[in-house]
């Protein structure tokens, strides 16, 4: 009898979890800009799905999705209104509703979406000529503000209200306080400026803040920073590829910021993954 009662009582815990209930928000929560929707603790908080299906999402305790939204796909060029038809005005500037079928998709499926908003367009980022990396989709934007309308755009156009999805947290660029990912314009043979270096990024980061409060107040605004934490590793700030201490980061940040809700992406992977 006991081992009936365990078995009974393990089954119906097992379905409560795979209960989409249990585990991601209501629609009518992912429907509201207003609020901040609510995964369960008994589920996965998130994954990167990277083409998975979304049943094996869905069907294993998944309440959210982490998503890449490069700025260079929404805003190509620089353009100024009138937009044309295969375009969406916000804040007088033209925008490609880029991703939105994938963001509707998960959201349809009560997924949370965390954007990840990444790669300034080549026309944001012409004046960062000391960016001299490879990878020149990384190159600091030249302009705080024109970032800020990108991501006041998304906050804007994907808040749950345009039958075109939601996205419920918003991370302001990748690693931050690792050139390769952040690069105001040094490395590579340049020395770093870590005050400038920081001072940079606050200012992509208010305004990004405050355009995304607009219109959803509730929203999480994440600082995204690499495993180096302590400031033991600030002795890399003039290496080829720099890094600075997140703790350092973090310290120089912070009064920056104000009485700005800020919050942390940290990605606490070990140097090798092998």
């Amino acid at each position: 009898m006991f081992l009936l009662f365990a078995f009974l009582w393990l089954t119906s815990t097992v379905l409560c979890l795979i209960d989409n209930k249990s585990y991601r928000p209501s629609a009518a929560e992912l429907s509201n800009p207003s609020i901040y929707p609510k995964r369960s603790f008994y589920g996965i908080k998130s994954v990167q799905p990277d083409n998975w299906k979304i049943d094996d999402l869905t069907g294993n305790g998944v309440g959210g999705v982490a998503l890449n939204f490069p700025w260079s796909d929404f805003q190509p060029t620089g353009k100024r209104k009138p937009c044309s038809s295969d375009e969406i005005e916000y804040d007088e500037y033209c925008f490609k509703p880029a991703h939105e079928a994938l963001t509707k998709l998960y959201t349809d499926r009560q997924l949370m979406i965390t954007a990840v908003l990444i790669i300034p367009p080549l026309w944001a980022r012409k004046q960062n000529t000391d960016c001299k990396q490879a990878n020149q989709n990384f190159c600091a934007p030249d302009n705080a503000d024109d970032f800020g309308r990108f991501a006041g755009f998304l906050a804007s156009r994907y808040n749950g209200k345009n039958n075109v999805g939601r996205i419920c947290e918003f991370v302001i660029m990748n690693e931050v306080n690792a050139a390769e990912w952040y690069n105001t314009g040094c490395g590579n043979g340049k020395a770093c400026n870590i005050d400038n270096w920081v001072k940079n990024y606050g200012n992509v980061y208010i305004a990004a803040y405050d355009q995304i409060k607009k219109h959803q107040p509730q929203a999480p605004v994440l600082i995204s920073l690499e495993h180096h934490f302590d400031s033991v590793f600030d002795q890399h700030i003039n290496a080829r590829s720099p890094i600075m201490s997140g703790r350092t980061f973090l310290t120089k940040l912070a009064p920056q910021l104000g009485a700005r809700n800020w919050s942390v992406a940290f990605h606490s992977y070990p140097p090798s993954l092998l």
